[in-house]
């Protein structure tokens, strides 16, 4: 952010919170060719981010995918100040992880809410010889069924900046 940048017809903007550079913090990775569960990115690494939540008591920033490079989409945490990145949650074959909300203190314990939808979508595109593919599709479509459902569930034990661990001296 800094002020002095001008628009478009080069008017001077008049605030100082004006986007003036860019960088990406987490950068995921192409894979040259579909491993056997059919990822076509690193599962090591994000691809696709869509939904963020960030947690200024656990210096957090959650991310959800919604991707069709990850065949099992990840909510992942990326410490700002350690620049970690952790693979969090797995959501069901094709779910988008969705509806993120970072929940820092009720009872001196940290959450997130988390949600999917849409599970199964494009499986039946997906090549995946590392399990049973008809197997697979027949078991979401007996639990959870292929489209027609979603979940909403949370993460809890997540690590705080406050409590006895972290009180100055």
């Amino acid at each position: 952010m800094a002020a002095g940048q001008k628009d478009q017809s080069k008017g001077k903007i008049d605030s100082r919170y004006v986007p003036a550079s860019m960088e990406g913090l987490v950068i995921g990775e192409d894979l040259e060719k579909a491993d056997a569960y059919g990822n076509t990115a690193d599962p090591d690494k994000i691809a696709n981010p869509d939904n963020l939540t960030y947690s200024e008591d656990m210096n957090t920033l959650f991310i959800g995918e919604d991707s069709d490079m990850h065949t099992n989409n990840f909510v992942w945490a990326y410490n700002v100040k350690t620049k970690k990145l952790s693979r969090i949650l797995s959501v069901p074959v094709g779910a988008e992880a969705t509806g993120l909300r970072a929940v820092e203190n009720i009872e001196n314990s940290r959450y997130l809410l988390s949600n999917y939808q849409h599970p199964g979508e494009k499986l039946g595109k997906k090549d995946i010889t590392a399990v049973d593919k008809e197997a697979l599709e027949k078991a979401m479509r007996d639990s959870i069924g292929i489209q027609e459902t979603g979940g909403v569930g949370y993460v809890s034990g997540l690590p705080s900046n406050e409590g006895p661990q972290h009180k100055k001296q």
